[in-house]
């Protein structure tokens, strides 16, 4: 079971993303992972980048879902 707020992105499926990187000066020092569509994940790692380092990850089927943030430096 996934919950609706989960599966619904907006328009684009870029919303969860976008609101994520309005706080970016609050997770800059910190490592996080991220589970998205391998359509969208280039659109979704130019979002991220505001935060820190930005590594496309593949998931068990060699597909590029997923985006870990590490911090710059």
């Amino acid at each position: 079971y996934e919950p609706r707020i989960s599966l619904d992105g907006g328009y684009d499926g870029q919303s969860f993303f976008k609101k994520i990187s309005k706080y970016s000066h609050l997770l800059k020092s910190k490592y996080l992972l991220f589970e998205t569509s391998e359509f969208t994940i280039k659109k979704t790692a130019e979002i991220l980048s505001t935060i820190g380092k930005v590594q496309i990850l593949p998931d068990s089927f060699k597909k590029e879902r997923f985006i870990f943030i590490s911090p710059y430096g």
